[in-house]
């Protein structure tokens, strides 16, 4: 008989506790003794130890040394200020845009896929050519002139058929790259992301050391992976945009530059009210309030998991990112017993993590409308509250509500990226950014999924 999944869940995040910690005596200082861990970061080690080797092999030490060394931020730019005078500084600095860099390299590749979709057209074309004007007792009488027996015609006019559905099922593929590509080149209007190459260590400046009384923010600081899922979820200006669990504010704020000069809606929730007083903060301290953005922003604090029962198909586009074990963090001795997730007065809430990243994904599918976006991103690398929590919630969406929902190839999108960024490679359902010393983002995971009835 299967386990229910509450009792899985509960071993795979709890009772797999690590067994020891070593540690140098203080009575004797060249000896080394054994303890059972009880500070949360040695926790954490230990479980992702134990789960992230496996999963990882002979990478993850490289990944668990990245995880607890300083991250690698990036910077979006604030174009209600003078971004043209803080672009100049970032690029004399050594930063590329990275949103820009996506567009032009989408940009070109879509010009190649329409040559290579006229080269086969004109081979089609070709292959067809030498019969297809010409009536069928004669083109008999020129393949039995050109020495073929009259038993071969049939088998070559199926080596013709065979041959205009080999091309034909290539330009099949060629025309879905094309869409994607003619997507890509125009993605996330207005949003500039700069970072600085791969194996390159410099940081930028702390933005609130520049700033001016009454003035605005040039630039927010933010994991660069952090990026991706509002590259996946793509907001134009005119959308109806929901950000379920906003803060601290990163997505928000690309949000809000994308959404510049249109005349749609965000709304930013956050389930705690300090939380959500952060996300006005930033509000304030980058957008200038006569801005029409800063109108049509709503920040609330609401139980996400409630949503969809108050507002159904509401949205175009709808971002989750969930509360998860946030895997850099929580190896750092830095977090109080409280804040990390592994303390162990949290072992329950631990434990039930898979199941409250269901509940809101559920609610963010209910309150997209047919025909919208929704984008699932956590901060840790763990399948169970990634691939698993959207396979099974796309399943319940199906069973329970009748809802279809597809998951959407982020391969291409990913492929442009991969000068900045490490992706995991052997993954069945969305994207992941694994972090490691030369690019020490991450890590994100990130799954979009497209509510098609």
């Amino acid at each position: 008989m299967a386990r229910p999944l509450n009792k899985i869940l509960f071993h795979n995040f709890v009772m797999k506790a690590p067994s020891s910690v070593r540690h140098k005596s203080k009575r004797h200082p060249q000896w080394y003794q054994f303890r059972r861990p009880t500070e949360p970061h040695e926790i954490a080690k230990e479980f992702f130890d134990d789960l992230y080797g496996k999963r990882f092999g002979k990478d993850w030490p490289s990944i668990r040394c990245a995880m607890l060394s300083r991250k690698k931020y990036a910077a979006i730019l604030n174009t209600f200020a003078d971004v043209d005078d803080v672009e100049h500084k970032v690029c004399l600095s050594g930063a590329t845009d990275i949103v820009a860099e996506l567009r032009n390299n989408a940009a070109e590749r879509l010009e190649n896929t329409k040559h290579q979709i006229k080269l086969l057209n004109q081979e089609l074309h070709r292959a067809a050519a030498p019969y297809s004007n010409v009536p069928e007792v004669y083109r008999d009488q020129h393949l039995q002139a050109s020495h073929k027996p009259v038993e071969n015609l049939e088998a070559a006019d199926l080596s013709l058929s065979s041959i205009q559905n080999e091309i034909a099922e290539r330009l099949g593929y060629l025309e879905s790259r094309l869409v994607k590509y003619t997507e890509l080149a125009q993605i996330c209007p207005g949003l500039q992301v700069y970072s600085y190459p791969k194996c390159d260590l410099t940081e930028f400046a702390d933005p609130l050391a520049k700033k001016h009384s009454n003035s605005i923010l040039d630039y927010f600081l933010l994991d660069g992976s952090s990026i991706l899922p509002i590259l996946s979820l793509n907001p134009k200006p005119n959308d109806h945009i929901l950000d379920m669990c906003a803060a601290p504010g990163g997505k928000f704020m690309c949000v809000m530059q994308v959404s510049k000069n249109g005349n749609g809606c965000i709304v930013a929730n956050d389930v705690k009210s300090t939380r959500a007083n952060r996300l006005r903060k930033i509000r304030d301290e980058y957008i200038p309030k006569d801005a029409s953005i800063y109108r049509n922003t709503k920040i609330v604090a609401l139980d996400a998991r409630d949503w969809g029962e108050s507002e159904t198909g509401m949205y175009d586009r709808v971002l989750a990112d969930v509360p998860c074990t946030t895997d850099r963090h929580s190896m750092l001795p830095t977090f109080t017993q409280r804040d990390n997730i592994f303390s162990q007065l949290r072992k329950r809430e631990r434990a039930s993590l898979p199941m409250l990243q269901m509940d809101i994904l559920t609610n963010a599918i209910l309150a997209c409308r047919p025909g919208g976006t929704v984008v699932y991103s956590t901060c840790t690398a763990s399948m169970q509250q990634n691939e698993y929590v959207v396979q099974m919630t796309i399943q319940q969406m199906l069973t329970n509500h009748g809802i279809v929902c597809e998951i959407e190839d982020l391969t291409e999108m990913t492929a442009l990226l991969c000068d900045h960024f490490h992706f995991l490679e052997r993954i069945e359902v969305g994207s992941m950014v694994v972090p490691f010393l030369d690019a020490n983002f991450g890590p994100t995971y990130v799954c979009k999924i497209l509510r098609t009835n």
